[in-house]
């Protein structure tokens, strides 16, 4: 590198670390996007060929939908300027999970403070299946960042063409519910983004931002409206289970209430 390019990235070292003393919440208006991460060339055609089969259903036409959205899983990640290495695990039903690792860098550094502390050592599974992500598929993700990965990777992520089980709804169930109890358990958020999104990335859409926005959204829904999770009053036993409890250490419990009408 000549001295001028030396002083280039001395300045922009420089730049990032003071930008990295800054709120998290103060970021919205600076220039920091751009610089942290660059749409990669072949993430439109990527994008466009997963779009194209999108509810197809014979087997080849399914198998080469996940293998292109793994791509555009590879792309995103590829252009985020603090990762420097990404890798693939195999899942057990023959896909390829993503893990990115970033090093200790002024530009990881910066991201960790836009990412509101989070920092970007990240899982990522492709679904390119025509239904929502379910709930079994959700806990799967949660166990591997919970047990395997629980001291090396801080977010997981979903690339999906149909989003998950539970999102929109009224009341929080399902995919949506799992995973809104396993970050607020862990800490970890799972961020899951969908064909709208997909298309506003290969548009030229910062993958960065979107993320932003996605742990926002997800730490502020965490605090559920009462409706949300049920009837919590406490009442009397019902039937089925009074009678079950009056078999179970009778002579050290106290008789229970009348029991509901079953």
């Amino acid at each position: 590198m000549n001295l001028e390019g030396k002083r280039t990235a001395g300045l922009k070292a420089l730049v990032a670390r003071a930008l990295a003393r800054i709120p998290a919440a103060e970021f919205e208006g600076l220039p920091v996007w751009d610089n942290l991460y660059k749409p990669e060339s072949i993430l439109r055609s990527r994008v466009d060929s997963v779009l194209a089969l999108r509810g197809a259903e014979d087997q080849r036409s399914r198998q080469e939908r996940g293998r292109l959205l793994e791509q555009v899983g590879m792309a995103l990640l590829s252009g985020v300027r603090a990762v420097t290495n990404v890798r693939s695990i195999r899942g057990p039903l023959g896909q390829h999970d993503l893990i990115a690792h970033t090093s200790h860098t002024a530009d990881s550094q910066l991201l960790e403070r836009v990412l509101f502390g989070k920092k970007f050592d990240v899982l990522m599974e492709a679904k390119a299946t025509s239904d929502a992500v379910d709930t079994a598929t959700m806990a799967r993700l949660c166990t591997m960042l919970r047990t395997p990965f629980r001291d090396t990777k801080h977010i997981g992520i979903f690339l999906t063409l149909e989003g998950i089980t539970g999102m929109g709804k009224t009341k929080v169930s399902d995919a949506q519910l799992t995973r809104m109890l396993f970050h607020a358990r862990e800490g970890k958020p799972i961020l899951v983004i969908d064909s709208d999104e997909l298309e506003w990335l290969a548009e030229g859409g910062n993958f960065l931002e979107l993320l932003r926005k996605k742990i926002e959204e997800l730490e502020n829904g965490c605090s559920l409206h009462p409706g949300e999770i049920g009837d919590t009053t406490a009442g009397p036993l019902p039937a089925h289970l009074s009678e079950v409890y009056k078999l179970c250490s009778a002579s050290t419990r106290p008789p229970p209430s009348d029991p509901e009408p079953d």
